[in-house]
């Protein structure tokens, strides 16, 4: 202990109070800082602690630059939940947590160590995966989530198209017909009633290009197709007809805008398209049964055997009108 203390003061000899440390006014302790030290042996916070002693620091010099140095790197997660609005503070918060930490690689890797023992430890049970599958859920379904994605894809495909044509188009156009796995219910009902029909190749997400399609990739899918006749069939959803809200107006817009250019193309070429609205599926859960509407399959049936050039439309929602496309002023007011 003597060796100490005399070690200890001949290395604090050159130290100066009030930049290198500072002296308690109540019991002569030095410190660097003495907020601890007054709140723990004496039982004061800091503002009493200045009351009594109002020309007594409690922090010195160096420390105090050291703290703020650090808080610079560090950013503060605080939030005036009266002043701040939560989603702009969520995403500020998001960009601040990327730039102090994401961007550090012993950080990265020392995360990716967390979530691999999380996955081996607390997330091994069948029960805390599905609630955290349920929460995933819940988040991803949020409209500003939605929303943010719908944005960083459309960012990430016009900077990459061909890094989105190779890992997002072209796996999707890969999809093989006998397993339509990421199709809808009416698609795979209308690709099997076409199957039944004699004469026929049908083939699931076939695609047409075209310099007439004003797109860049200028390539359109088509839900099922018999190339070597010549006739496409598309099940138009409510993505088709609706509007949802107004944040998708101009979506709905231009959906209509590509499906008049698919139908001009088709004109163009003497080839068949049949569309098909929603409306004519029914699915009840309470029957426990989805079907199409007869009357639909009949036309449908009898189109695919004629087999004249046109576009004909199957559904109420086309304004109730069964009706083939084939003369010149049909075709401008389509691409109108």
């Amino acid at each position: 202990m003597l060796k100490h203390i005399v070690e200890c003061k001949k290395a604090r000899s050159k130290e100066q109070y009030g930049i290198d440390f500072v002296v308690c006014g109540i019991c002569n302790h030095h410190g660097q800082v003495m907020g601890t030290h007054i709140k723990r042996v004496h039982g004061l916070t800091i503002d009493e602690y200045r009351k009594q002693f109002p020309n007594r620091l409690v922090i010195c010099e160096r420390s105090s630059k050291r703290y703020g140095d650090g808080n610079i790197k560090r950013p503060s997660w605080r939030l005036d939940w009266s002043k701040e609005d939560l989603v702009a503070h969520d995403k500020r918060r998001g960009e601040k947590v990327s730039q102090a930490i994401m961007a550090n690689p012993e950080e990265r890797k020392r995360r990716s160590e967390n979530m691999l023992q999380l996955l081996d430890t607390v997330l091994a049970t069948p029960e805390n995966r599905a609630l955290l599958s349920e929460a995933a859920k819940k988040t991803s379904a949020r409209p500003e989530i939605l929303e943010q994605r719908s944005q960083q894809l459309a960012k990430w495909r016009q900077e990459h198209p061909d890094d989105f044509k190779e890992k997002c188009t072209d796996k999707m156009l890969a999809a093989k017909p006998e397993k339509p796995t990421w199709f809808s219910k009416p698609e795979k009902m209308l690709y099997a009633f076409v199957q039944t029909l004699p004469g026929f190749n049908f083939r699931f997400n076939q695609v047409v290009k075209s310099g007439s399609f004003d797109w860049q990739s200028q390539r359109k899918q088509v839900d099922i197709a018999d190339k070597s006749k010549g006739i496409f069939v598309e099940f138009d959803g409510p993505f088709h007809f609706k509007l949802f809200s107004e944040a998708s107006r101009e979506k709905l817009i231009e959906v209509q805008r590509r499906d008049r250019l698919l139908d001009g193309y088709m004109i163009d070429k003497g080839l068949v398209l049949i569309r098909v609205s929603y409306d004519q599926f029914h699915d009840s859960r309470i029957e426990g049964k989805a079907y199409f509407k007869q009357e639909c399959l009949d036309k449908l049936q009898s189109i695919l055997e004629t087999n004249q050039p046109g576009v004909y439309k199957i559904g109420d929602k086309y304004n109730e009108q069964y009706s083939e496309y084939n003369t010149d002023q049909q075709r401008t007011d389509i691409r109108s």
